[in-house]
């Protein structure tokens, strides 16, 4: 079936995920997710394929927001990911040491940002000359991975702490702002 909107609500209850299909083109459309506040489990994903490019999404209070990074860079394009839920960017998995480039841009107002990058801990993301992370005092989990801030000067502003499982590459002058640091990686 078909529906034509240029404003969707996805409003999903506590005890499942709901993931759009690979077919699904959401043209310029406002995305509002909405979730559970007391539940993990409530995720919206977008099958790969999936027509973000020109939408604008916003993550509210108790949502989580699935994204590519591909998917996550396409929505970045155009807009960030805005909104006070929180967000999951997953980097696929490469063989030995990848390294990826990509923009990111996510204006959140006290959500939390994940950058999950693969089972081991020898890939990258370079973020991209334009990106920019301010979660207005969420918290930034790096998993599996590098993050690499400081190469394209990305915006990075507003990290109330960084949980870090593998590393991240920023300049001290950001450093220096995070009110806590944890996690068994390195900065």
């Amino acid at each position: 079936s078909t529906i034509t909107t240029t404003n969707l609500n996805a409003a999903i209850d506590a005890s499942a995920s709901l993931e759009f299909g690979a077919s699904s083109h959401f043209g310029d459309a406002t995305v509002t997710v909405s979730g559970d506040a007391t539940s993990t489990s409530d995720v919206v994903t977008f099958a790969a394929g999936a027509d973000l490019s020109a939408a604008t999404f916003i993550v509210s209070t108790g949502a989580t927001l699935g994204l590519s990074l591909t998917q996550a860079a396409a929505l970045s394009a155009t807009s960030a990911i805005t909104g006070a839920g929180d967000v999951v960017i997953t980097m696929p998995e490469g063989t030995g040491s990848f390294v990826e480039t990509a923009l990111v841009k996510v204006d959140l107002e006290g959500g939390n940002l994940t950058l999950d990058l693969g089972a081991d801990d020898n890939d990258t993301l370079i973020l991209d000359s334009g990106s920019s992370i301010d979660l207005g005092g969420g918290v930034l989990t790096i998993s599996d991975g590098t993050v690499d801030v400081l190469t394209h000067a990305a915006d990075f502003s507003n990290v109330s702490s960084v949980v870090i499982n593998s590393a991240i590459i920023l300049p001290y002058s950001k450093f220096i702002t995070l009110g806590d640091i944890s996690g068994a990686g390195t900065a």
